[in-house]
């Protein structure tokens, strides 16, 4: 073997077993080398990997949040739709209890008038239960008022009134 000379200094010859040794030691350096570099391209595949999964993620984030905002925008408008159909409820309530009100007066109305003339009859009734047969109920001239010319003309008018009479009338 021949001596190399590195910076004027002289390199001996390796032997055999330092040849192998040093083969041995850059075998292995290769091996490390590779799984270092499967590491590495394995950390980068992770790095990819975890890049594209918060794309992802920040995908479905931005996809939810839109979901939400239109949700919270029927919702807003379900409410809206919601108040006014109570306003319309309310508002149709308040007009039913007014009619209610008057119909309930109305008839307590009625019923008192029903009542008076039940009074009425019953008084009426007693009155006529208490008149002997044969008697007059009412007086003659109650039963034939001074005539009016516009209704119709009594029977005794024409025998009680001249021409004359009848004619200013």
């Amino acid at each position: 073997m021949e001596e190399t000379t590195c910076t004027n200094k002289l390199v001996e010859p390796l032997s055999a077993e330092e040849v192998i040794s040093l083969r041995a030691v850059l075998a292995e350096f290769q091996g490390i080398q590779a799984q270092l570099q499967k590491v590495s391209g394995d950390q980068v595949g992770i790095t990819k990997g975890m890049a594209d999964y918060a794309l992802k993620s920040d995908e479905k984030h931005l996809a939810s949040a839109q979901i939400l905002k239109e949700n919270q925008i029927l919702l807003q408008r379900l409410i809206t739709q919601s108040q006014q159909a109570s306003q319309q409820v309310n508002t149709r309530m308040s007009a039913l209890e007014t009619r209610i009100s008057m119909i309930t007066t109305h008839a307590t109305e009625m019923r008192n008038e029903i009542s008076l003339a039940v009074e009425n009859i019953n008084t009426l009734k007693d009155t006529v239960n208490k008149i002997e047969p044969g008697s007059l109920v009412f007086a003659a001239d109650d039963l034939y008022p001074e005539w009016d010319v516009t209704g119709p003309v009594p029977d005794q008018a024409m025998d009680e009134l001249s021409a004359t009479e009848l004619e200013q009338r």
